[in-house]
């Protein structure tokens, strides 16, 4: 049985809005799954910093994966105008004895940029899911649920990865995940290619191709993003937050940390 027949979404934020000439979503780790479908204007998306921007304008549907990178900015003299949706999903799968619920999932097996064939369903989807959710009348989260998990279906069905493909995009989700969990362990190559079952230099070559990153690049990227949540906490000097993320130098993390955000540490704070 395809897992996904299992999903449950649920839902976090839904807007439609026209976005001022100054709008930028600024890089950050993203904790929600998020489309947005383009009605007009133009925007620039990179979801890592080795990614060249891409332009998506009116037509296009973005899907945003949880845990990867994104940066944003719209065309300031050719705002978009779209719809957005930020959402998690869990695995509901149920045998003879009991419910299992499977939260540590996988990103959908779609690409990140999509062009819609047919717009006018995709528009009227979104339009209802948009109102239910604005509306808020009784009922209106499941009604909410019910429409995205027809956006989904819709979207699957239409421009899904060949099931190669989606394989392979999955044994990268379950080592990113794993990253992520034990980010302040080191983790060499050689385990996270076991984790996959892959050959270590195959491993590399797909993880790059799918995530954007080198594995280590992926693997400091977590570490420097939770950095940056313990220093914005205020509770932690630059040498606590190193250390608490898994850097033993705090000239390689103080380095590793102006790379990847473009600011010191202690400018951060």
């Amino acid at each position: 049985m395809n897992e996904l027949e299992n999903l449950v979404p649920s839902i976090q934020y839904v807007v439609a809005k026209r976005c001022p000439p100054s709008w930028h979503l600024s890089e950050t780790l993203l904790k929600f799954h998020n489309f947005m479908l383009i009605l007009d204007g133009e925007m620039y998306i990179s979801f890592d910093k080795g990614d060249n921007y891409h332009t998506v304008n009116k037509g296009y549907l973005i899907y945003s994966p949880k845990g990867m990178p994104r940066e944003a900015f719209t065309n300031a003299k050719n705002p978009i105008l779209c719809y957005a949706v930020n959402f998690q999903y869990a695995l509901c799968i149920k045998d003879e004895k009991q419910w299992t619920i499977e939260e540590n999932t996988p990103c959908l097996p779609i690409e990140k940029i999509i062009p819609i064939k047919n717009m006018g369903s995709y528009i009227s989807l979104f339009k209802d899911l948009n109102r239910e959710w604005q509306g808020k009348k009784k009922g209106y989260i499941l009604n909410c649920r019910i429409i995205l998990m027809e956006i989904i279906q819709i979207v699957l069905r239409e421009n899904r990865y060949p099931e190669a493909e989606a394989g392979k995009y999955r044994k990268i989700e379950i080592v990113m995940n794993y990253i992520s969990e034990n980010h302040k362990n080191d983790i060499s190559l050689k385990q996270m290619a076991d984790i996959a079952g892959l050959s270590p230099v195959y491993f590399g070559n797909i993880f790059k191709k799918i995530s954007g990153f080198t594995p280590k690049e992926y693997h400091n990227y977590i570490r420097i993003c939770k950095a940056k949540d313990l220093l914005l906490s205020g509770g932690y000097t630059v040498g606590e937050a190193a250390e608490s993320v898994g850097f033993n130098d705090i000239y390689y993390f103080s380095r590793t940390f102006k790379k990847i955000t473009g600011q010191n540490p202690s400018e951060f704070k």
